[in-house]
């Protein structure tokens, strides 16, 4: 092919059609830089298919990871709803100086801690400089909304909460209670051993101890708050991975 226009130019310049050859020159010149352009057009194609096909798969990563966070808020937030007024009945009881049927397994019960496990391996990867490949700037914020703000209040209102539990009320309870650490708690049905795990020393003794019943008091606020914010991620989560459904659909 370049001997071919080779042989085309010396023609013309050995006829002296300088004119001509002026016109040759520069659709040559064109013809180059369109062959150009295709190479990058072709370059630029190939590199959009790739970009995809990364972004489809990392997206259907980000989706399985917040299906399972999904899954984890519904659970806590079961749990809170289940505590919650397990707490208030605890209070009410010790306020009344008489015991509930079910007293013993219901303190068992606000011992028990809800833990996020909070899948991010997705995340991980756009943390890794992979935000460039999703195009959906409202999904893009959102995922980004989503661990770094929802997930991560979840996890402060998980260790206030344990720390709650761990530091403030066990010590008040291995005072104030006899435990049974063989006994298993079975919910949402309680079986006669449940009744063994957390007996107080003395129930009047108890019901008069007014640090006990203020830390309860506590314990059922952290789990209203925590909760009213399970209850607005488990919104926010149902709408990004709507809209991860939406893109995934696209691609």
């Amino acid at each position: 092919m370049i001997k071919f226009f080779r042989r085309i130019r010396q023609s013309l310049l050995s006829e002296g059609k300088m004119s001509a050859y002026i016109l040759y020159a520069i659709g040559e010149i064109v013809l180059v830089v369109v062959g150009i352009l295709i190479a990058i057009q072709i370059d630029d194609w190939n590199q959009l298919k790739i970009d995809r096909n990364a972004e489809f798969d990392l997206l259907t990563q980000i989706r399985s990871d917040l299906v399972a966070n999904q899954a984890e808020v519904d659970l806590i937030k079961k749990g809170m709803s289940v505590s919650m007024p397990i707490a208030d009945s605890l209070i009410k009881s010790l306020d009344r100086r008489k015991r509930v049927k079910y007293f013993n397994a219901y303190v068992s019960i606000i011992h028990k801690k809800e833990t996020f496990n909070n899948s991010s391996s997705g995340y991980a990867s756009l943390q890794g400089g992979l935000f460039y490949l999703i195009k959906d700037n409202i999904l893009r914020n959102n995922i980004s909304s989503l661990y770094e703000s929802d997930f991560a209040n979840i996890d402060e209102r998980e260790k206030e909460m344990f720390y709650h539990i761990d530091q403030v009320l066990n010590p008040q309870t291995y005072r104030l209670f006899d435990i049974n650490t063989n006994t298993t708690i079975r919910l949402p049905s309680f079986d006669d051993n449940s009744f063994d795990l957390y007996t107080p020393l003395d129930f009047n003794t108890l019901s008069n101890n007014l640090e006990y019943k203020n830390t309860i008091k506590v314990l059922k606020k952290m789990y209203a708050v925590r909760l009213n914010a399970l209850k607005k991620t488990e919104g926010k989560l149902a709408q990004t991975i709507s809209l991860l459904d939406e893109r995934l659909n696209k691609l």
